[in-house]
């Protein structure tokens, strides 16, 4: 059998040398300051991406419900408006605000990282993730909750046929006595009108 590591070296050992904090590995290590400075960033960052959403969402419905509303001399475009606006600032103005504080906490124990800024990290962190969790369930029984609502309003609002034959269109050979074979068999869509 041949041996494929001929200087018999454990492959797997540590890198033996002269490593100083001055070295290249060294700067790469991040610490648990630096990692929640940069999770601080990302979540600030991410917050005012969702507040300027919920401004742009709330602007734009806003303005062409409150045209609509004045255009149709009505004061329910402008009740939409305010309904709009509650509904937008739940799913929108909430979890901007939540990882905003996030982001804060996490900056705060990056400048001083000692226990009790770790300890508020962690909750707000928990706190955080939780209310968006509950959000985007929230949010899942919502849109599957419309999509029923439309399936079931297309379906009963639609003509008779349109979507396929209905039951009282089938022709359904009646059994009686009085019936000669030469007779054709009646439909249930005939004997409903007499």
């Amino acid at each position: 059998m041949t041996d494929l590591n001929p200087s018999n070296q454990n492959p797997y050992a540590a890198a033996t040398g002269n490593i100083s904090l001055h070295s290249d590995v060294a700067a790469t290590v991040n610490t648990p300051q630096t990692d929640a400075r940069r999770l601080g960033f990302w979540q600030f960052f991410l917050g005012i991406i969702l507040l300027a959403i919920f401004g742009i969402v709330v602007l734009i419905l806003g303005l062409q419900m409150l045209l609509a509303g004045v255009l149709a001399g009505s004061i329910a475009g402008v009740i939409g408006v305010g309904l709009v606006i509650l509904i937008m600032a739940f799913f929108y103005l909430l979890p901007a605000i939540s990882i905003m504080r996030a982001g804060a906490t996490a900056k705060q124990y990056s400048v001083t990282p000692d226990a009790v800024q770790q300890t508020l990290l962690l909750e707000r962190q928990l706190r955080t993730w939780r209310v968006l969790g509950s959000l985007a369930l929230l949010g899942v029984v919502f849109s599957f909750s419309a999509l029923a609502l439309t399936v079931g309003r297309t379906v009963t609002s639609s003509p008779p046929g349109a979507l396929g034959p209905a039951v009282r269109d089938v022709t359904v050979p009646v059994e009686s006595d009085s019936l000669q074979p030469s007779q054709p068999a009646t439909s249930l869509s005939s004997e409903e009108g007499t």
